[in-house]
């Protein structure tokens, strides 16, 4: 049982790197001739984590060969499902920097503005941190782990946060909408509330700035004033 085992072992993690390390370039030797390069991101994306899981399953294949107890067998099928999790959640977060990040950074220096960035920096932040927290709550619910009393203790520290915070929040979300929408961009001109002509310099999550063409001053505004009145480019 043990050579068998052994081998089984060696056996998939060779074809951990066969997958990793030959068919992996021989896909992007076969797709270096289409126009978008995406398939190759994509392809260098996904070779890792395939191999990953290929190797675990292998070797959870590989144990069964030996004579264990079902317990055991049963611990390490839940030990797979816990890495398969873990792998799955690499996946995504390689998919949203290497593909959504970088494509939308590309597109944004296409169209040459610079309030996408800022936009596709908050997608790249949340991503962050909502891909892990998924995670943690997939493993957990595998493990049996009640977090019923973590999630009403989050809710209600983010009540506190949210109350705390409410003011930038509600500049972060003006600032979002701003980016979206682009009534103006930077080079344009727009009325101050007291009346002068400002030309827009830069748009942020949080605040914007203008110069004043009448003071030739600096005015920086959060996004909240600006987005709650009537914006007239």
């Amino acid at each position: 049982h043990l050579g068998a085992f052994l081998l089984s072992l060696v056996i998939w993690v060779l074809i951990g790197i066969l997958v990793l390390k030959v068919v992996g370039p021989m896909l992007r030797h076969m797709t270096r001739r289409t126009e978008t390069k995406w398939d190759d991101v994509l392809i260098e994306v996904t070779r890792l984590p395939l191999s990953l899981i290929i190797i675990t399953y292998g070797t959870i294949s590989s144990i069964e060969i030996l004579d264990i107890a079902p317990a055991m067998v049963a611990d390490l099928e839940l030990g797979y499902m816990i890495v398969v999790t873990a792998i799955a959640a690499l996946l995504a977060y390689r998919v949203l920097m290497k593909v959504v990040v970088c494509y939308g950074k590309e597109r944004c220096d296409e169209v040459k503005t610079d309030s996408g960035d800022a936009v596709i920096n908050a997608v790249s932040l949340l991503g962050k941190v909502i891909i892990p927290a998924v995670a943690v709550f997939v493993i957990a619910g595998l493990l049996g782990v009640n977090l019923g009393n973590v999630i009403l203790g989050v809710g209600f520290l983010g009540l506190v946060v949210g109350y705390a915070t409410k003011s930038s929040l509600s500049n972060l979300f003006s600032g979002m909408q701003l980016l979206l929408d682009r009534p103006f961009k930077p080079g344009e001109r727009v009325p101050l509330d007291d009346g002068h002509t400002a030309q827009v310099m830069r748009v942020g999550l949080l605040s914007s700035r203008f110069l004043d063409m009448d003071t030739y001053e600096q005015v920086v505004i959060p996004n909240s004033l600006i987005e709650s009145q009537v914006i007239i480019n």
